[in-house]
This record gives C-alpha cells, structure tokens and sequence, in this order.
C-alpha cells in the first residue's frame, strides 16, 4: 500500500498602511491574518509597505522597526530592524530565527512597526484602514521538531539504575521511549521497569515489555558486543533500568542510552 502525502510553501504576506490622502474612502485592508511562527524553526514575514490606495510606497531613506511585544507585561520582548527586499515596491522581510522562537512561549503577542525617516523622526504605521496599529503574532509549539536530550546511563551499581523521568513528564506526546544498550561480549538479560507514581516505593514499579516479538518483559544477549536499540510505548513517569548477568556471562554492559 502506498501513502502519500502534500506538503505547503507558504509566504507569510502583511501589508503595512501609511496614509497619504485625507477624506474618508480608504482602499487599504480591512484586516489581517494572524502571523504564526512556530517554535523550533525559523518564520520569514513579508511586508509590503502601501498607500490608501493599495499602491507601493517607496522606503528609500527609511529604517523599519519591528517590535514583538508580550500582551502580560507590555514589554518588548524581541527588537528586529526590517531589511528591505525592493525600495521601489515597499517591500520588507522580518526573520524570526530558531533561537528567537526559542525565547517565546506559546501565545499570542503584539507586533508593532515603526519606521525613522531621514531627519530621525519615528513614525508609527497602520495594520489596516481600521487603524490598528499592531499586528498578532502567534507563537506555537512544535512537537515534530522537538527532541529531548537522551541520557547516558553508564553506572547501574547492583545490577539496577536510578529512575530518570519518562514520556509523562518529557511532554512526548506520542508515548515513545527508545534505548540504546552499548555492550562488549556480554551475555545476560536488560530488563526495563515503569512506574506511575510520582514518588514511587519498590513495589510501585513493574517491568514492561521491550521485545514485543517475543512478548517478553526483558531483553536477551548472548555473547553479544555492540550498540542494540529497541523502544516502547506508554506514559509513564518514571523508568529505570536492570541487567542480570548470565553465569557465563565474561563481558560488560557498558552504558545506556535513553530518550523518552
């Protein structure tokens, strides 16, 4: 069976409103869409700069301001100066970068833009013919984007590791666990354990299963030296790791790799 699928290259477009007529017939747009950036990537934005009539505005000796303001506390979180794509069209590119996301939670914000002219003196401009001066910007999170840091586990004394926090509390939404088992010709059993409970005594915790294939609640290696991965699914708020050595067993079982 085949899947497919259609992607979308979308231009994020605004027009920016400088009235130059006086009266009260105005051609320019009656409102805007919010703009949207989502966390983990970078979101260009055009602007066009145009009259009443809808018609370019030329930004020869002018420098745009673009200010990201947090609706809470009024404050201006993020300064971008606009870099000019066309003078003769008004045309004008904001670029919010991963590491610009990066520092906004996911809300709504103002965006507000200002332009100096020659003489130094800032103007304020129009998102549409209602005067409205700001626009709404919408910051998203990214699931698909994000991906935690995995964990080194390269001390398990006893046979049994300590609890490091699962998919329940990393926001994985999917409930995806995966590990990675480094070894040098060991041969044993890895065994996985979850718990539910937030402060979890030992009789709070219960093996999983890690080779469906099998249905088995642990996973068997015999003589065995390299890197062998599996992953789980499920919601769980703690999960921890253990190893019972074969009787033969003359290798080691050097660390492991997890990511929830």
């Amino acid at each position: 069976m085949n899947y497919q699928g259609t992607t979308y290259s979308y231009n994020q477009r605004s027009e920016i409103l400088i009235p130059t007529r006086r009266g009260t017939s105005y051609y320019g747009p009656q409102n805007h869409k919010p703009l949207i950036a989502y966390q983990g990537v970078t979101t260009d934005f055009e602007f066009y700069v145009t009259d009443t009539n809808r018609k370019p505005v030329s930004i020869e000796n002018k420098t745009f301001t673009a200010k990201i303001i947090d609706r809470t506390t009024k404050v201006a979180v993020i300064t971008r100066t606009l870099t000019p794509l066309d003078y003769a069209q008004g045309s004008l590119l904001m670029r919010l970068t991963e590491d610009n996301v990066a520092s906004l939670s996911p809300a709504l914000y103002d965006v507000t833009i200002t332009y100096t002219d020659s003489e130094s003196q800032t103007f304020g401009l129009y998102t549409d013919q209602n005067f409205r001066l700001t626009y709404v910007l919408e910051v998203k999170e990214n699931i698909g984007t994000t991906i935690n840091e995995s964990i080194t586990i390269d001390r398990l004394p006893g046979g049994i590791s300590d609890k490091y926090p699962g998919t329940a509390q990393t926001r994985n939404s999917d409930g995806t666990n995966t590990a990675a088992v480094y070894l040098t010709n060991y041969t044993g059993k890895v065994f996985v354990d979850a718990t539910l409970e937030t402060d979890p005594a030992e009789r709070d915790w219960f093996p999983i299963i890690i080779n469906p294939d099998q249905d088995d609640k642990f996973w068997t290696f015999t003589n065995t030296t390299g890197i062998e991965a599996f992953t789980w699914d499920g919601m769980y708020m703690w999960v921890r790791f253990r190893f019972e050595n074969d009787v033969a067993n003359t290798g080691t079982l050097d660390k492991i790799l997890y990511r929830a």
